[in-house]
Formats: structure tokens, C-alpha cells, sequence
């Protein structure tokens, strides 16, 4: 059986890519677990790598930034064309990355461009946690913004900007009228009363999917989501609505006393759906987690190099 064929992209040359990479491949245990091929400047890949262009450390930012993002293109059509079986990518500056003229906000949606795979997902991966059992976490959001951003979740633009554009405009109309009891009970009542619309939204769309509920959630993974929402959200969001267009008669701490079934009931939905929330995993069975596929420690060293 061959061994596996790894493309391992150096990086940005002035970082720790080359480094680490060189690090990583004199280790024994790495070395002999994989076929690896250097993809790099000319000077930096050695007599068995594949050049991605020259490059001096007398070279500005733009030059780097331009031989690290076509090693990685290189790399890609190495994979693509079976040369390779997988491509580890050291990091790269992404200031320079621009400079250079690659137009994509990091590796993600370069790599996603190359293969020409309309929908990816990051996973970041860990084999073993404090808590004993493996870890992996899919980013539904990769480089998005945290002020006015471009809605990825739904394909939507402006979205998102409304949203944080209406919560900015509240915030400094609270502010203003902080000292003015009239208006600022207005401006309370109708935070009330919004906060309460996408909790309702969501109960909704929960209750529309248990005729048809996604795989990855299940029936009962539904179940337990909308009982949650119901309990832990809606209801909350109902005193405190009720609260804010009463003048304050009912005491919003009593939501305070359910809220923490939400979370508890989303790590059951999780859970049913066979799922293994991080709170669970000192409950977890020896043999589930051995019926895991862990990836090998040494391309897991290798990423995290």
C-alpha cells in the first residue's frame, strides 16, 4: 500500500511557516506516517518540493503575500489532479496576501474557489480535551465582521447590517435620553418588544419542522429544541414583554428562573440526535468513543504546526 501523499504549503515566508513545517517533518513519527512535498518559494522547497516562484527576504510584503497564495493554488491542482491526497497549509499573513493580488478573504474560501465547491465549512478538530474525548466545532461564519456585516448565514445582504445598524441607532437614542423618563420608557418598551419577535420567530420555524425535521436534528432532537425554545426563550421573552408595556408590573427577574432550559434542552436535542455535546463527555461510553475515526496524530500535528 502506497503511503499517503501530503502537500504541505509553507506559508508566508517571513512567518513561522517554513519553521514550523521544517520542525514538524524532522520528527520521526511525522515523517515516516506520510509522503510530504514541500510547495513554496523556489529557495525554501529543497531538491523534492515544487517551487511557487522566487522570493528573497529583501522582498517586500506583496511578494510574499504572492508566492504564499500560489503555493497554495499550486498545491490545489496538485490535489485535483491526484497528484497528492491532501494539502496541509502553513499560515499566512493576510495583509500581504492581498497586497500580492490574491482577492480572497483567507485559505477557506480560496481553497472553496479552486475546487469549485459552492458550499464549505471550517472544522477545527482536536483528538483528545480536557474533558478526555475527541472535539470537533463547524464555524457557520468564517471572517465576518462584527460591525455591519454581510449576512453568510442566509445569503442575504444587509441582513445583519439593519440589525446592528437599528441595535447601534437604539443604543445612542438610550443614551441620549437616558434622563428623560417619558421617552425613555418608550424606547424600553420597544427593546421589550423586539427582543421578543425572534424568539417567536424561531418557535415557529421549530414547529414547522417537526412535520419534517432536518436529519442532522431528528424528530426528537426537534422535539427537545422547540420545548427548550418554548420554555427557556418564549416564555421569558413574554414576561419580559409584558413587563416593558406594563410600566415594569411584573418583576422581569422571575424569566431568570428558566432561562437555563434552553441550553440544557439544545444539549438533549443534540444528544438524541447522536451528537455528543461537550457535557456529556465524561458520561460517554469507552466504546462509543472508540468507534470514533480520529484522524492520525500525525497529520493532526502536522495541521497544528
Amino acid at each position: 500500500m502506497s503511503p499517503v501523499r501530503i502537500a504541505v504549503t509553507l506559508g508566508d515566508p517571513r512567518g513561522i511557516g517554513p519553521e514550523v513545517t521544517e520542525a514538524a517533518l524532522a520528527d520521526r513519527e511525522i515523517a515516516g506516517a506520510a509522503s510530504f512535498v514541500r510547495v513554496g518559494p523556489d529557495a525554501l522547497v529543497g531538491p523534492d518540493g515544487v517551487g511557487a516562484g522566487g522570493w528573497t527576504a529583501a522582498d517586500g510584503a506583496p511578494a510574499a503575500g504572492r508566492v504564499a497564495g500560489e503555493a497554495i493554488r499550486r498545491a490545489v491542482a496538485m490535489a485535483l489532479a491526484g497528484e497528492v491526497d491532501a494539502v496541509v497549509t502553513a499560515p499566512i499573513d493576510k495583509a500581504a496576501f492581498h497586497a500580492g493580488g490574491w482577492n480572497y478573504p483567507g485559505h477557506t474560501e480560496m481553497l472553496a474557489e479552486l475546487a469549485a465547491v459552492p458550499r464549505v465549512a471550517m472544522l477545527m478538530a482536536a483528538e483528545r480535551t480536557a474533558l478526555g474525548g475527541p472535539l470537533r466545532v463547524v464555524l457557520a461564519t468564517t471572517h465576518l465582521a462584527l460591525v455591519c456585516p454581510r449576512d453568510r448565514v442566509t445569503g442575504r445582504p444587509g441582513i445583519l447590517t439593519v440589525v446592528y445598524g437599528g441595535g447601534l441607532a437604539l443604543a445612542a437614542v438610550y443614551q441620549i435620553l437616558l434622563y428623560e423618563p417619558a421617552a425613555y420608557t418608550v424606547l424600553h418598551n420597544l427593546c421589550q418588544g423586539l427582543a421578543a419577535l425572534p424568539v417567536i420567530a424561531l418557535a415557529v420555524m421549530l414547529g414547522l419542522a417537526l412535520a419534517d425535521p432536518p436529519p442532522s436534528l431528528g424528530a426528537l432532537g426537534a422535539r427537545w429544541l422547540l420545548g427548550a425554545t418554548l420554555v427557556g426563550f418564549v416564555g421569558p421573552a413574554i414576561v419580559l414583554g409584558v413587563s416593558g408595556a406594563s410600566g415594569g408590573q411584573i418583576p422581569v427577574n422571575a424569566s431568570a428562573w428558566v432561562g437555563f432550559l434552553f441550553p440544557l434542552g439544545a444539549a438533549m436535542a443534540l444528544r438524541s440526535a447522536g451528537h455528543e455535546p461537550i457535557v456529556f463527555a465524561r458520561t460517554a461510553s469507552s466504546a462509543s468513543r472508540s468507534s470514533t475515526t480520529r484522524p492520525s496524530a500525525a497529520a493532526a500535528r502536522t495541521t497544528s504546526s
